[in-house]
């Protein structure tokens, strides 16, 4: 019998392990915990050598009997029902490898660490040669297993591979013994990055509760032989390199990260039967399968998309954007700064219309051009601004002005629902299109199919544009987090309205910025209104990710460039020139109070009567159609603009808002819109006068800026007004100041003090000046020792203390790069569950639908691309305890429009009205009423007895 270097038999000075040999108890602590005790596996004791004693080990199989485990299954569409799990693991293998010279950094992972990388992606599924996983598919049982014989039911094969790994001393001395991949690897750098490569399903392996070897009924000696046979010859045909240095626990905690994401998204290519189709076992040896395989892997990840385009040489502002003729100073500063050479975080901060965007993409162009970085990814604060950003760079193609010419790079939008933007689904390219297809595409956007079928592989695109909300996802313990991630890091992360976000979902960007730094990814933040506080703790946030303490902050100019990296921190106005200051002096705003309704309302309808272009903003959905009522009963035909319309009309209503006040809006003369805040953030549309009820000086400010925002001859008006519906904002206010006058306004903004700051600053000022007038404005608001009235102490010290509350929620929940991929001790969860935004009041879809002549139930908006599409298209958001126990009517014919609806789809509650209207009884409580309208209302609801 052969001998080989075994660990687990023990000299006098090794401290015994938690659980090794079959029925050897186990702790549970996991391997991290016993660091400092000692282990069987790879560990160095304190004060001993390590310690290995030759222990006889199952003798040598046939190299082929591997090739008997089966991996990958499928009934139909083959002449081949399954495919070996070596040749699965070879699979991803090779995309590994061809993907990690893209989005492994080198100044991180050096060519030797690379090939280690690739050896661990091709035993990412070793726990699937065991009997427990073969007997899932009883039909293909290993002939070398004996009969079927059905095992004990065991762990998932990706735990089951881990405690192979770690606790079965049949096994671990192929890796860690003499001569093996990770012999002079401390455990403090192999933990993380093999654990990496096996929790390769979208979370971390669970290395809680019992971790003992698994039984001999589980994983017995032939399949032991099997899998020592297959890592033996995987060495062989893959020569992954022995480190003599490997990296020290604390990095590889970081590159396990990379890693986890690179192997996840390569097990998702490497499991495509298109590109990887089943081979037979016995077809020819794994040496020549590793050949095919990485013939295929090049083939493959060329078709999945996610080779970045080449990018265009560096040019300039004009170069980039030719409506540009005269770059304001901020899109100098972009255009002209000199970079740090490692990762750095920028921001641009400058008045609405002043080309932040395009400032950003110019910086970041900069980056790509240099080969630092691969693309972008534009994350905004509302589905509806991502929409308008993806509608901007999509316009004739102007996103592929960043890339070389004769490129093909990819423009995809990710949020809850880009399934409904019929824009990006006509954009997808399926992996078959020919040439002339992808020709024909040059003036818009596009996107292959594998990179824009999921939200996740989204952030593979070349350019990405989507919600704050799917970035925020690579830094909460969500499924496939790495992957996302691992994208993101090698794009330049483009933070817009980044004033926008509360505590909550403030706590979790840090914990974003973080990561980025950590995997030596860029960001660039923009906004019109950020506090200093704020802007320094995204700084520090960054920071942190490179392992750096903070850098003050202190400049307060306006417009603001700050430039934050390990190697400095500056802050810089850049001057203005002449013709931006003659601009800015045309839309200097006055600011005056307007003290009810009535007075609102005679605002608006006498702008309007001389061919104004109007917005009245609510802050609430109720008082946003209670205003376009009373206006529509005094003879006017208002635009109103909520989030409580159905998918379709409310995309009917943007694009319409878009048309009328966008730059080259038409039919605006005298047009009214009535809109909640889904009007101030990154819409580019322009009105004569404004009213808006009172807010914070930020969203204020950002409202304002849709005044004249862009140059037009003949306005109706003599200059730009901004009316603010307020109580007065006395010295000594009482404590329902806010709530008597404006109550729906109470209950949205909680701090009632930041409310008669804000009212106070604006109004006592007389004129919105900018752009000199706004950093003030902000500083006075929101400044550590601002005054607060007597009878607003208590309130506003709750809202502080709720404001802490939820970001000490959303830093509980977020992830640390620093400890590396790991369960931890919560749990990983889809990312339908995890929550990026602080509701209160938990929201739940409906559908709507109407009832036809033949009593028939048909979804209230159409689609062209069938059923499932219409019923998408006329989902709407409500409260969830509105619809709790809702009865939906009538009950037959739901009943069999849900039998053609998905699984998922079918539990989402539909309202069919009967004209606008319809009442459900909800069971043991009181019925509701809804009334929907396509374009007057939206949805309503009132409980009633």
């Amino acid at each position: 019998m052969a001998l080989d270097f075994a660990v687990g038999s023990r000299c006098a000075d090794c401290v015994p392990c938690a659980g090794g040999d079959e029925g050897e108890p186990a702790s549970g602590r996991g391997l991290e915990n016993e660091l400092n005790t000692g282990c069987c596996v790879s560990a160095r004791p304190r004060g001993t050598q390590r310690c290995w004693t030759e222990v006889p080990l199952m003798p040598d199989t046939r190299l082929s009997d591997y090739l008997q485990f089966w991996g990958k299954a499928e009934p139909k569409g083959t002449a081949v029902l399954w495919h070996p799990a070596a040749l699965h693991m070879c699979d991803v293998a090779a995309v590994a490898e061809v993907m990690s010279d893209i989005y492994l950094p080198t100044k991180m992972f050096s060519p030797d660490l690379k090939s280690v990388v690739v050896f661990l992606a091709a035993m990412h599924d070793i726990g699937k040669l065991s009997r427990s996983f073969q007997a899932v598919e009883p039909k293909h049982w290993p002939a070398i297993l004996g009969a079927f014989v059905a095992p004990p039911r065991d762990d998932h094969h990706t735990r089951l591979g881990y405690r192979l790994i770690w606790r079965d001393r049949r096994v671990n001395p192929v890796l860690f013994g003499p001569g093996g991949v990770f012999e002079h690897w401390p455990r403090t750098a192999s933990i993380p990055l093999i654990d990496a490569a096996i929790g390769h399903h979208g979370a971390p392996v669970d290395n809680r509760g019992d971790l003992s070897a698994p039984s001999k009924a589980v994983v017995c000696d032939t399949c032991v032989a099997a899998i020592r046979a297959f890592i033996t010859h995987l060495t062989e045909i893959l020569r992954p390199a022995r480190l003599v240095k490997p990296p020290t626990g604390a990095e590889a905690k970081i590159m396990s990260w990379h890693v986890a994401g690179l192997i996840t998204l390569a097990d998702w290519i490497g499991s495509s039967r298109e590109w990887f189709p089943y081979q037979a076992p016995d077809a020819m040896p794994l040496s020549e399968y590793w050949l095919l395989a990485r013939q295929r892997a090049r083939v493959a990840v060329q078709k999945a998309g996610i080779i970045p385009a080449k990018a265009a040489p560096r040019t300039s502002i004009t170069g980039l954007f030719p409506k540009i003729s005269d770059p304001t100073a901020v899109q100098r500063w972009a255009d002209t700064v000199e970079l740090p050479s490692g990762p750095f975080i920028a921001f641009i901060e400058d008045m609405t219309g002043s080309g932040k965007s395009e400032a950003g993409v110019t910086l970041a162009h900069r980056m790509m051009a240099a080969s630092r970085a691969q693309g972008i990814y534009f994350a905004l604060p509302t589905m509806a601004t991502a929409n308008a950003m993806y509608q901007r760079f999509g316009e004739g193609g102007a996103y592929r002005r960043l890339f070389a010419e004769g490129a093909d790079p990819s423009l995809v939008l990710t949020h809850g629902k880009r399934d409904q933007h019929e824009g990006f689904r006509a954009s997808i390219l399926r992996t078959d299109s020919d040439t002339a297809d992808r020709e024909g595409r040059r003036d818009r956007a596009s996107a292959p199919e594998w990179v824009a079928d999921s939200k996740r592989t989204a952030f593979f695109a070349d350019v990405g544009v989507g919600s704050i909300d799917q970035a925020l996802m690579a830094a909460l313990p969500t499924q496939f987090a790495p992957m996302r991630m691992l994208g993101l890091s090698r794009r330049i992360l483009t933070v817009d309205e980044a004033h926008a976000y509360d505590s909550f979902t403030g706590t979790e960007l840090d914990a974003l910025l973080q990561f980025q730094a950590s995997l030596g990814g860029s960001t660039i933040v923009l906004s019109a209104t950020l506090p200093l506080h704020i802007r320094q703790r995204l700084a520090d946030a960054f920071r942190k990710g490179l392992s750096l303490p903070s850098a003050p902050l202190s400049k307060a100019g306006y417009p603001l460039t700050t430039l934050v990296s390990a190697e400095r921190a500056v802050e810089e106005a850049p001057n203005r020139t002449p013709r931006e200051l003659d601009a800015m002096q045309a839309r200097s705003v006055t600011v005056e109070r307007v003290v009810g309704r009535a007075h609102a309302f005679r605002e608006i309808t006498e702008a309007a009567n001389r061919g104004a272009a109007v917005a009245w903003v609510r802050n609430t959905v109720d008082d946003a159609v209670e205003a376009a009522e009373l206006l529509r009963q005094a003879g006017y035909d208002p635009i109103l603009f909520h989030s409580r319309f159905t998918v379709g009309d409310r995309q009917e209503i943007e694009e319409r808002v878009l048309a009328t006040f966008g730059p080259d809006g038409r039919g605006r003369a005298g047009q009214i819109v009535v809109a909640t805040q889904v009007i101030e953030q990154s819409l580019d549309i322009d009105f004569d006068l404004i009213v808006s009820d009172l807010a914070p000086i930020d969203a204020l400010i950002q409202r304002a800026g849709r005044l004249w925002r862009h140059r037009r001859d003949g306005r109706p008006v003599d200059r730009a007004r901004f009316l603010v519906l307020s109580p007065d904002p006395m010295d000594n206010p009482p404590e329902d100041w806010i709530a008597s006058f404006l109550p729906g306004t109470a209950g949205v903004y909680r701090d009632p003090a930041v409310l008669w700051r804000s009212a106070r600053c604006l109004l006592n000022g007389g004129d919105l000046n900018t752009p000199e007038g706004v950093r003030c404005l902000v500083a006075e608001v929101y400044a550590e020792d601002a005054l607060v009235p007597d009878a607003m102490k208590l309130s506003s010290e709750e809202a502080r203390s709720e404001a802490d509350g939820d970001s000490n929620a959303a830093s509980y929940i977020s992830l640390d790069p620093t400890l590396g991929y790991r369960m931890g001790d919560g749990h990983w969860v889809s990312d339908e569950v995890i929550s990026t935004r602080m509701i209160r009041r938990p929201q739940a879809p409906i559908r709507i639908a109407w009832i036809d002549d033949r009593g028939a139930l048909r979804p209230w908006n159409d689609s062209p691309r069938g059923p499932r599409m219409s019923w998408a298209l006329s989902e709407v958001t409500v409260p969830a305890d509105r619809i709790r126990d809702l009865v939906s009517e009538p009950e037959d014919a739901v009943a069999d429009a849900r039998k053609r609806m998905a699984k998922f789809d079918r539990a989402i509650p539909i309202v069919a009205l009967r004209g606008n209207t319809a009442t459900l009884r909800r069971i043991g409580r009181k019925s509701v009423q809804f009334f929907y309208h396509k374009t007057k209302m939206g949805l309503r609801l009132r409980v009633i007895d």
